[in-house]
């Protein structure tokens, strides 16, 4: 069996994607024919009903597919909610301590957690299947415009946490005192699609 590598370089040594593996890598949550898609729908309502009120209902809510191989990295699947109501901090976002009182963060308190840095690339890997491998900033809804937080926090600069310019599909460090959005996950280790 021939294992696929979506991330190759060309001959000027710069990153380019074989969009031909990443064309199923994004698929909207709707109900419909698919049973596996279907069972996790119902999964997400029963489960952690606030999660999924982030925009479950009305479609806005994606299933990301990692296509890196897991020799480089590859992440369980995941559901990628809509953008939370609200900007919010960091520890927010994320939760924090203080005065020895562990204080839930947002996606925390809907039954989720906040996206690491490996599944924001999984995101820019999986909407870069349009216009030969570029990154499209209309694949996920209301992802263009914005900067989302992601879990993980600089090692050497801890007040500094990795975020998504979905505009561009750019992962850099944002200051963690900013306000920025949010989108919660849920990963699914043994979810697969047919």
């Amino acid at each position: 069996m021939q294992v696929f590598d979506p991330l190759m370089v060309n001959k000027f040594g710069n990153l380019i994607l074989d969009t031909k593996i990443l064309a199923t890598n994004i698929i909207a949550l709707i109900q419909g024919a698919n049973p596996q898609l279907n069972g996790l729908i119902a999964e997400l309502r029963q489960s952690t009903p606030r999660f999924f009120a982030l925009g479950g209902n009305n479609g806005r809510m994606v299933l990301v597919i990692d296509p890196r191989p897991a020799s480089r990295g590859r992440v369980a699947p995941f559901v990628l909610s809509d953008e939370a109501p609200s900007r919010m901090l960091y520890r927010e976002a994320v939760g924090w301590n203080e005065n020895g009182v562990y204080h839930l963060g947002y996606c925390e308190r809907i039954g989720a957690r906040l996206p690491t840095r490996k599944e924001l690339e999984a995101i820019i890997l999986g909407v870069s299947s349009s216009n030969e491998g570029s990154y499209d900033q209309n694949a996920i809804a209301g992802l263009s415009g914005t900067y989302v937080w992601s879990s993980t926090q600089s090692l050497l600069f801890p007040q500094f946490a990795f975020s998504l310019d979905g505009s561009c599909g750019f992962i850099g460090v944002g200051i963690c005192d900013d306000s920025l959005s949010v989108r919660c996950v849920r990963s699914f280790d043994n979810f697969s699609i047919q």
